[in-house]
């Protein structure tokens, strides 16, 4: 979600099979009513310089080219921990 300089709000929506892999990962988990794992996303705001949609833009894009499908897998089958780290799939200092 991108805020724009006069407060509005723009979502860019990420390809289908993220929302699918999140919901594997949450049954693989075991967080199978939504608000479960809803909870559990980290969500985490960054600056922009210049233009705040298409910063979003690129930062979906990104987020694209770094989880391609062996990787959502491997998340998926560690319940959507990194499975090198043990954390969420998303290093949020990458975001900017």
């Amino acid at each position: 979600t991108a805020t724009t300089e006069d407060g509005g709000k723009e979502q860019v929506l990420m390809h289908d099979r993220f929302q699918v892999a999140i919901d594997r990962a949450a049954t693989v988990a075991g967080l199978t009513k939504t608000d479960d794992y809803v909870n559990e996303w980290r969500r985490v705001a960054t600056g922009v310089d210049g233009d705040a949609i298409a910063a979003a833009h690129a930062a979906a894009q990104r987020l694209d080219n770094d989880h391609p499908r062996d990787v959502l897998e491997a998340l998926v089958a560690n319940g959507g921990l990194d499975p090198e780290s043990g954390v969420s799939g998303v290093d949020p200092q990458q975001e900017s």
